[in-house]
């Protein structure tokens, strides 16, 4: 019996950009995803506005009824599979996660530190140590915010996220070294995960490894086992190419473990004897994936 058979979209051809001025083709890329990875939940595209009246029409999105934090509006679009809309205005219930949105500041018992003191930091020193490190926009940068499961996109993404099991993860850490070679970074106070998924990333142009928060947990409905992989949109393809190549050389998920008292076979790239082993050759078709691409790997 097959397991965790990947869901399809009928879609006629395989994911590549498409021609300047028209989208992208997100659900193709959706397909291939759930082919390398398999994730339970959509992944996110988030965009950022500076006029309001650039946003999608709100007949095509959904604006929340009620004041919710950022967390929610991404649960809701993963989840549920709902396009929203984020206001400075509606953005009252969390402080920390408005303050990092540039939708709003924070008042002085935040900035003392006395308003968090014996819960998340032992000292106000503590406090303005965090507080010099949270990633956060200037005020009044975004008059807006969109985000919407990548099936379902109106406009093109700044920053796409991934949540997955640490295995599943693992696939996006591997496409991303595997295209470019240098380490996928962390950043994480595990507070504020919004800040770290959304902003850190944008800010710094480069993927991040999140550990989601409790506010993320309680609010956001992010699991036990999940963890997060945030990069900027116009990386993904590279990725998603690199995560084709490796699958084609014999990396994959679902992972099967060697039985623990059997002589282990790894990968012929880690085998001591590469002539001795049985599928040596199969490298070559993770070059082929390149080929077939019309890429190569390098510095990112």
């Amino acid at each position: 019996m097959e397991v965790n058979k990947a869901p399809r979209l009928k879609i006629s051809r395989v994911y590549k950009l498409t021609k300047e001025g028209k989208m992208t083709d997100w659900k193709g890329l959706y397909n291939r995803v759930m082919q390398f990875s398999r994730l339970d939940t959509l992944p996110v595209g988030m965009k950022y506005f500076e006029k309001r009246e650039d946003l999608p029409s709100e007949k095509d999105v959904k604006r929340p009824r009620l004041n919710q934090t950022l967390c929610q509006l991404t649960a809701q679009a993963r989840l549920l599979g709902r396009p929203m809309i984020g206001l400075p205005e509606m953005a009252d219930r969390c402080s920390l996660g408005t303050y990092a949105m540039g939708f709003g500041d924070l008042g002085e018992e935040f900035k003392s530190g006395r308003r968090n003191l014996g819960s998340y930091h032992c000292s106000v020193e503590n406090n303005a140590k965090f507080m010099a490190n949270v990633p956060r926009f200037d005020q009044g940068r975004w008059a807006a915010l969109y985000v919407a499961p990548i099936t379902n996109l109106l406009v093109e993404p700044d920053i796409v996220a991934f949540y997955g099991f640490p295995a599943q993860i693992m696939r996006y850490i591997q496409g991303w070294v595997f295209m470019g070679g240098a380490p996928v970074k962390s950043l994480t106070f595990s507070d504020l995960a919004c800040a770290e998924t959304w902003v850190a990333t944008y800010l710094s142009g480069e993927p991040r490894i999140v550990v989601p928060c409790n506010g993320e947990r309680v609010f956001g409905g992010a699991q036990n086992y999940e963890i997060v992989f945030s990069t900027p949109a116009q990386y993904v393809e590279r990725i998603l190419i690199g995560m084709e190549a490796m699958h084609a050389s014999g990396f994959r998920y679902p992972i099967t473990a060697n039985i623990l008292d059997a002589e282990p076979v790894p990968p012929a790239a880690y085998f001591t004897r590469p002539e001795d082993h049985p599928y040596r050759e199969l490298g070559k078709a993770g070059l082929e994936v390149l080929k077939k691409y019309g890429v190569e790997g390098g510095t990112w």
